[in-house]
């Protein structure tokens, strides 16, 4: 994964991915299973120490999107899952706000529900 490190993870934000990776997680981008897996990573990465990017990635529109993967029937993989929801528990992590859009967004999914509740 390309955004490891924190020299890297800032480049990366200031180059414009934060909002390309938002992007290939959306219903209807056309992008791979592979692909949204890979994006659901990146972010998750992404957001880890920096509340600068976290701020940056919510805005993007990153916690509905992750969110959407987590909902039945959503088509996502295990593996994009699993991302989509670290990412979110990263989002979540030191922010009343984000926490509560969070449980506001994923509202009637259990799993997000109890994790973003035990932060």
């Amino acid at each position: 994964n390309l955004a490891y490190g924190s020299e890297r993870k800032a480049k990366i934000a200031s180059a414009g991915a934060i909002e390309v990776l938002v992007a290939l997680l959306k219903p209807g981008a056309g992008a791979s299973a592979g692909a949204q897996e890979q994006a659901a990573w990146a972010l998750k990465n992404l957001a880890y120490g920096s509340e600068e990017r976290k701020a940056k990635i919510a805005s993007a529109g990153a916690i509905e999107a992750l969110v959407a993967l987590l909902k039945p029937g959503a088509g996502a993989s295990a593996g994009t899952q699993g991302h989509a929801f670290e990412g979110l528990r990263t989002l979540a992590a030191r922010s009343k706000d984000r926490k509560a859009r969070i449980a506001s967004v994923g509202q009637g999914i259990s799993e997000v529900a109890r994790a973003i509740s035990a932060i």
